[in-house]
């Protein structure tokens, strides 16, 4: 049986709404940005931040076997500015 190589993609789109797709690597070198160009799903990264496993990347960086590409919405509000809100409000 073939070792296959491949990058897994994950984009949070909504609360709880998200696509998810492995995509194999066949080329030498493969970029973020050709991995999310290979995607059936039409998305603006203008409105979105690109990471790998939780750290922000840029789309010419280069996309490991194993990887997990990540397209999440920015945070509209902090961790510490939620707390201080709720502690606020109650």
């Amino acid at each position: 049986m073939e070792n296959k190589k491949f990058v897994e993609v994950i984009w949070f789109y909504g609360k709880n709404q998200y696509y998810w797709a492995a995509i194999p690597l066949v080329d030498e070198i493969n970029t973020v940005q050709t991995m999310i160009d290979s995607l059936p799903w039409p998305i603006d990264l203008e409105n979105y931040k690109v990471g790998i496993w939780g750290k922000q990347v840029k789309l010419d960086d280069v996309v490991s076997t194993g990887d997990r590409i990540e397209i999440t919405q920015p945070l509209k509000l902090t961790p510490n500015e939620i707390r201080l809100r709720r502690k606020k409000s109650n």
